[in-house]
């Protein structure tokens, strides 16, 4: 990231980027699905994307949840930045990487002892792991590494985190889930394993412009084509939903992502 780039360019590249879409799968949800949950939640917080500091986050939908989970790292991470430009050694890293995985888990553990808070909604959990993920990259550098070595591990740490993904919540506590997410990750940015090799190929260049519009849009789609006898086959459902997601993604990046941005830009500039 450049030296200039401010704590208010990071919040107002948000802005751009991700509210157009949000404000344009939103529409394109309540549409579709015919969904009417705003008497939940007050209108003000689902508009400002601050249901997810609620009891209630999943007040509009899900797309507008994750975006408001998003804003609170993006708000965090110029502060995080700051911070991680004062530690001098990689013994510092792993030391705050250590902590902010103490914090997330003393907070999990005594989540309906001394409180109660969804875990799995709740923006600072959100926060405090993707902070964990920033350290890993100053960790990475000037390591050296083998591909097979790195290979079977990736392999493996993938395994380990999609079986833990089918186990039931109360039996595995997500801070520890979190520990095979960060290690895998931290492999993949090494750059030196099968699956680094494999998500360079160029036929993901095709998503490489619409990743964070598939995201969005994914789940609508799928609740769409669920509510359809096309949802009653898996393999048809996964490809049904894949091909419109991509087909409704490419349309805004091409006729909408554009227009959309200059209007943000606008309004962040008054």
């Amino acid at each position: 990231m450049p030296k200039n780039y401010c704590i208010m360019q990071i919040w107002a590249e948000f802005g751009k980027s991700a509210l157009p879409i949000c404000n344009y799968s939103q529409i394109l949800y309540q549409f579709l699905t015919f969904t009417q949950n705003l008497k939940r939640s007050p209108l003000g917080l689902n508009l400002a994307l601050l249901q997810s500091w609620t009891q209630n986050p999943y007040t509009f939908n899900s797309v507008s949840w994750f975006l408001s989970s998003l804003l609170g790292v993006y708000f965090v991470a110029p502060f995080a930045l700051k911070l991680f430009k004062k530690v001098k050694s990689k013994y510092g890293y792993v030391l705050l990487l250590a902590i902010v995985w103490l914090v997330r888990f003393l907070l999990e553990y005594f989540n309906g002892k001394l409180y109660y808070i969804n875990s799995n909604h709740f923006p600072v959990f959100s926060i405090l792991t993707s902070i964990g993920g920033m350290l890993l990259f100053p960790l990475s550098k000037d390591i050296k590494s083998n591909f097979i070595i790195n290979s079977i591990l990736e392999i493996s740490l993938l395994a380990i985190v999609a079986w833990l993904a089918y186990v039931h919540v109360d039996d595995v506590c997500i801070s520890i889930q979190i520990l095979f997410v960060w290690a895998a990750f931290y492999i993949f940015i090494l750059n030196n394993d099968v699956f680094s090799r494999f998500m360079e190929l160029d036929i993901w260049n095709i998503f490489s412009q619409i990743q964070m519009e598939f995201y969005l849009l994914h789940q609508m789609v799928l609740r769409l084509i669920s509510r359809t006898v096309l949802g009653n086959v898996l393999i048809i459902k996964i490809l049904v939903s894949f091909a419109i997601t991509y087909f409704m993604a490419v349309i805004y990046n091409i006729f909408l992502k554009k227009r959309l941005e200059h209007i943000m830009c606008i309004i962040l500039r008054n």
